[in-house]
Parts: structure tokens; sequence; C-alpha cells
């Protein structure tokens, strides 16, 4: 269900001049409820008249004390004035809070990856599990890692199984930093194709608690209908060899901290100047297939307030 808050505000000039400043308002989000968008728009007015939202709540917020702030401007002429609207929008709130969260990290570049690389690898795998951790922990009741060794097959779908069968958590996020190729994913000890990984998923009692995936795996695209087959609400991945991680998924999870949509976190990974910039690199280094471009598969309106199913 939804409510909005509507302001109506008008700013006139003297004949002739015109005029231009910011109007601030405060408003609750009312309990059980969380917020969604604003927006401003003119209703009336002439000679250029114009209005923006500088400042706004960040979508899923549920604090009281919000604020709004429009910058509203307009010439002169013989009728110097401007009308506009702005109307915010909140919505019934989810139930799965902070308390209901857990998230699963795995991560193994450097075993697999080629030598002149390894440096790079061994960065992610320790300073981007950092990162993650650093962006995410206050999101979530739990955050378990899979690291190096332990990311084997069987650990990975065990700890998944560990924590969709805790009754503490009714969404279960998976971060994965692993190498992939084409429906194939990496781990320590072993490769599997997705199709037997989504089998050796779906055998598990899962409790329909798997919610988002975010992977960095090369050729990850080719695997993330298979993550929603398996199980999960929604998932993404790269269409070809994945080069943007160092950028991406950092900006992607601060988006999914602030409460955006999975297809708005997966927009910002999407940078175009960065991933042209990334994957020019890779070339260089023979990775002639480098395509950073994630892909959604599932439910991209999935936010990190959002239910399992």
């Amino acid at each position: 269900m939804q409510r909005q808050f509507v302001w109506t505000e008008q700013h006139d000039g003297l004949l002739g001049i015109g005029g231009r400043g910011y109007d601030r308002y405060e408003f609750d989000v009312p309990p059980g409820y969380e917020f969604v968008r604003c927006e401003a728009r003119v209703v009336a007015g002439r000679y250029a008249p114009g209005v923006q939202i500088t400042q706004r709540p960040s979508p899923g917020d549920r604090k009281s004390n919000r604020k709004i702030q429009v910058q509203w401007w307009f010439d002169g002429g013989p009728r110097p004035f401007i009308k506009y609207k702005l109307t915010a929008v909140v919505r019934t709130a989810s139930a799965i809070d902070k308390g209901k969260r857990a998230l699963l990290v795995v991560s193994d570049l450097a075993h697999l990856g080629t030598e002149k690389l390894k440096w790079l690898y061994e960065w992610l795998d320790s300073n981007g599990v950092q990162a993650i951790k650093q962006i995410l922990h206050d999101d979530y009741r739990s955050v378990a890692e899979l690291l190096e060794e332990d990311a084997t097959i069987s650990n990975f779908v065990g700890r998944l199984t560990s924590l969709a069968g805790d009754p503490r958590n009714e969404a279960v996020d998976l971060v994965l930093m692993l190498h992939g190729l084409p429906g194939v994913l990496c781990f320590r000890g072993g490769d599997i194709s997705l199709n037997a990984l989504r089998e050796r998923i779906q055998e598990q009692d899962l409790q329909n608690r798997l919610r988002a995936c975010f992977s960095t795996a090369c050729f990850g695209g080719t695997h993330a209908p298979k993550w929603v087959d398996a199980g999960f609400r929604v998932a993404c991945g790269a269409r070809g060899s994945y080069a943007n991680g160092a950028y991406g998924l950092g900006i992607a999870l601060l988006k999914w901290a602030e409460g955006a949509r999975f297809s708005d976190t997966v927009k910002a990974a999407n940078n175009l100047a960065v991933i042209a910039i990334c994957d020019s690199l890779a070339r260089m280094e023979g990775f002639d297939d480098a395509d950073s471009q994630w892909i959604v598969a599932g439910k991209a309106n999935t936010r990190i307030t959002s239910e399992a199913r």
C-alpha cells in the first residue's frame, strides 16, 4: 500500500523580475512504511520556469525527520511567477529487516588466476572481502565467509543450507568472487556446471529463503538464470570475462545497502565509461572476450528489505 505527501508552492516576482531560491520540507515516514521516491514538477508559470530536487531521503528509509530540498527558478516577464507540486511517496515496508537477513561471501581468485595477475587476484581476495564486509556489516544479522581453501562445492552447499535453515534468517544473500566459464563455476577442488549445482541446491531444504546473488565470475550472465532456478529471487552476472570487480561490485553493494532496487544496483555497476577502460585493459592482458556488463535474471525490483519469495 502506498501513501503520498504533497506540497504545493508558489513564488511571485515583481513585474519583469525573475527569481530563484530553495525550499526545504520535512516529514516523518509513518510506522510500518518506507520511503520510495519523490518528484517535483511545475504546474503553472511562464518564462523558463524550473524546479529540481537537490536533497531527498534514500529509498527504503523508514526514519523520522526526513528532509527534501527543492531548488526553483524563473525568469521575468509580464507575469513572473512559478508554481510547483512536490510529491513524496512511501509504501508498506517489507518485514525483512537487518535482524532477519544473512549474507554469504565466497572468494577464491588467486588459486586459479593466471600467474602474471596473481597479485591482483590476491588483492581482491583480501581487500575485496574486507570492502564487502565494511559496506554491508551493518545491514545483516550475520556475514559468513568461505575463503580460499574453504571455498569448495560441498562447503558452499552446506553453508547455504545451514544459513537458510537458521530460523532467525528469512532472507539469505550471496556475493560470489570466483572464476567462471560459460555455464561453469570454479570452486577450490574442482569446477561444476551450473546445472549440476542448481540440482544440488534444489535437493536441500532451503525453505524459500535464498534471495539475491551478486557474482563477479566471468560469464556470470550464463549462470544468473540457473541461480534463479536454484531458488534465488534475483541474480546478476557478466556477459563475458569480468574485469570491473574493483569498481562495479563495490558501487552495486553501496546502492544495495541504501535500499535501491537490484536493477538500479546493476545499473550503477554498469558505468559505461568505467567498463570501457576496464575491458580495454583486460583485452591488453589477453582476455579477448572481456565484457563486464552485468545482466539480471529474476525479480529485478528486489531490495535489501524485500522478502525472499
